[in-house]
């Protein structure tokens, strides 16, 4: 379709460069969603974190931590298993980024899937609700396993 005058005009102006400009990162986003996850990582948390998080993720076979599903990145259908860091919250995300300049540098604590990290974090990161809910969980399929028993 050829390109009329009105658009040739409309792209030498600042908004039209801008415009243009971002449709082709949203392109280049589409097109390499793994070094756009790893540009977030080092822009968030720090060029150390960068690192930290090549070799996670590869010591993780791509796979969530918790629960061991792929990780996703980019866009997909896949959405909700999106690579997360996890860090521990006694810590800000600054404070991450920042220590990456001295000579102690803090690290993130893992790489979860959106799933998983949202859970740990609506339980404020408490290793004793965590043990006491999965207590339970164990106990209650203890029950349903026997009473499967007694039925066969």
């Amino acid at each position: 379709m050829p390109e009329t005058e009105r658009n040739k005009r409309y792209r030498q102006t600042e908004k039209g460069r801008r415009t243009r400009l971002a449709a082709q990162n949203r392109y280049w986003e589409r097109r390499h969603p793994t070094l756009k996850k790893l540009d977030r990582v080092r822009r968030a948390w720090g060029q150390h974190c960068e690192e930290w998080f090549l070799e996670e993720i590869q010591s993780q076979n791509y796979k969530c931590y918790g629960c061991q599903k792929k990780l996703v990145f980019g866009h997909s259908e896949e959405n909700k298993n999106q690579a997360c860091i996890d860090h521990d919250h006694q810590y800000t995300q600054k404070e991450i980024r920042d220590s990456g300049k001295t000579d102690n540098p803090i690290y993130p604590r893992m790489v979860l899937c959106n799933p998983c990290n949202r859970a740990l974090g609506s339980l404020n990161d408490d290793p004793e609700i965590l043990e006491r809910l999965a207590k339970r969980i164990r106990e209650h399929r203890r029950k349903i396993d026997e009473k499967d028993k007694k039925i066969h």
